[in-house]
């Protein structure tokens, strides 16, 4: 591992999780459309593989290169729901994010990004941690490019992946005005929750194509993980995010499992933040996280700029 002084954060490294640990507890287009936008060109990024730790975290500020229109209509805003499916065995309730001016621009269609909590969170765990008032802000200012986000609640008896790959997915897709495609689908969690999203994002590579791993919860399951990562054809392997707190207990196993997947070709952009497992970390680099998964559908040169301003000269 490449340790200095002064260091670069990079589309670089990558690190993984499965279930298992525990997590704490714990920023103008018309008001109509006659036609919805021209869909910008997602972005898929997979540089060689290199390990990097960054010794604190970067302080350049937000990007301003986006080139999207400011929403001057109403807020975006979080309504909660409930789904019941005969597959599953109680209802499943979820929390969805609209952005700013959905209800405005009826023609519009969205990206999604499904988010999961750790393992004595909720629904509620993301929305405690700030993610609609900070995604209204970048969205407001025109930083990042409106998208809805999704937070579903894994109750006691449901397993977590067929909820969300059999049942919540085609719920979303069908109630929402969102877009279709793995390039336009992503998904994260904390904790237990990173391992969940790494262990769907692996063996349902037609469904998402960007990943973000926070803080992840690690069990020793290498030999799963890499079996499921090589029956991915390399040009459909996800982008990855992942951060880890220095005084946080899963960073060693958070190390390893990043040695495993970067001798392996899977890439990511990895942050070693100041700060342990608990809510007030991951509040604080909520909208770096937002950054990340909303990047991918920005247009192509607005993803070089954010790239080029994670590096720390």
């Amino acid at each position: 591992m490449q340790i200095g002084g002064v260091l670069r954060v990079f589309l670089i490294g990558t690190l993984l999780s499965l279930a298992a640990s525990g997590c704490s507890t714990p920023v103008s287009p018309p008001s109509t459309l006659t036609s919805p936008p021209p869909p910008a060109t997602p972005v898929r990024t997979h540089p060689a593989p290199e390990v990097l730790q960054t010794e604190s975290p970067s302080q350049v500020p937000l990007s301003t290169t986006a080139t999207m229109t400011p929403c001057s209509g109403s807020e975006g805003k979080i309504t909660l729901a409930e789904i019941d499916h005969p597959s599953l065995p109680r209802t499943l309730p979820f929390r969805v994010y609209l952005p700013p001016c959905y209800d405005e621009q009826p023609e519009r269609t969205y990206p999604v990004l499904y988010l999961l909590h750790g393992l004595q969170g909720t629904d509620a765990q993301w929305d405690d941690l700030g993610i609609d008032e900070t995604a209204n802000t970048m969205i407001e200012r025109g930083i990042l490019p409106p998208f809805l986000i999704i937070m579903p609640w894994q109750r006691t008896g449901i397993e977590i992946e067929t909820a969300v790959i059999d049942v919540l997915i085609p719920h979303i897709d069908q109630t929402y005005r969102t877009r279709s495609g793995p390039e336009w689908r992503a998904i994260g969690g904390v904790s237990r929750g990173a391992g969940q999203a790494l262990r769907m994002a692996l063996t349902h590579a037609d469904m998402f194509s960007i990943l973000g791993l926070h803080s992840p919860a690690t069990l020793n399951a290498e030999g799963l993980i890499l079996q499921w990562l090589l029956a991915i054809p390399m040009e459909q392997r996800p982008d990855v995010w992942m951060d880890i707190g220095d005084h946080d207990s899963l960073l060693p196993s958070a190390q390893s499992l990043l040695t495993l997947l970067s001798q392996n070709d899977l890439a990511a952009i990895v942050h070693i933040y100041p700060g342990d497992h608990t809510s007030d970390y991951w509040r604080a680099h909520i909208a770096d996280y937002l950054h990340w998964y909303a990047a991918h559908w920005m247009n192509a040169s607005s993803l070089e700029a954010w790239k080029l301003e994670r590096i720390i000269d």
